[in-house]
């Protein structure tokens, strides 16, 4: 009986958390649009749409987190339960940081007009810079070695380099 209270009283805490998140955001984001309408400057407005998408889930995780102290879950079962909302942070993180960059390089390029067009490509190798870096950073706080990942490409180009690599005879250098 006390466990089913502890499990009740956890499922009411991330409802609580998820429930102020909806509220928050309502009142934080309408707060902040108001100030970012008295500027001139775009980036406000673009930080603020990024990041009003993923607030309610960064506040449902921490609800998760909150309720996980209520609850007494086996201690392998509540690490991999700590790492998983701590992989799902990261990855809301580097999606807004990889809208912001985009939104960023776009407003850069507006300044020289119709010449510098930002294409689907540009976009696709920003976001692909930006979450390869973040799942790189994932990869390192969840334990694993990231540096081989890292020197592969090297030694790829390194090997593609050398002269001992076979070449067919229509390929000239």
């Amino acid at each position: 009986m006390n466990q089913l209270i502890k499990i009740i009283s956890a499922i009411g805490i991330i409802a609580l958390f998820s429930l102020s998140g909806l509220y928050l955001r309502k009142k934080i984001f309408k707060a902040l649009h108001e100030l970012a309408a008295r500027t001139t400057w775009k980036g406000d407005d673009i930080i603020i749409k990024s990041l009003k998408g993923p607030f309610l889930l960064w506040c449902i995780v921490l609800g998760v987190q909150v309720a996980l102290t209520i609850v007494s879950l086996p201690e392998n079962i509540a690490l991999v339960v700590e790492k998983i909302l701590f992989s799902i942070i990261i990855i809301s993180i580097t999606i807004v940081v990889a809208k912001i960059c985009v939104s960023f390089i776009k407003i850069y390029a507006d300044k020289f007009g119709p010449d510098m067009p930002i294409t689907g490509i540009s976009r696709t190798i920003i976001y692909g810079l930006v979450i390869s870096i973040g799942i790189m950073i994932l990869l390192n706080t969840l334990g694993i070695s990231i540096t081989p990942l890292l020197i592969i490409p090297a030694l790829i180009y390194c090997f593609l380099k050398s002269e001992k690599v076979y070449r067919p005879l229509s390929y000239q250098a």
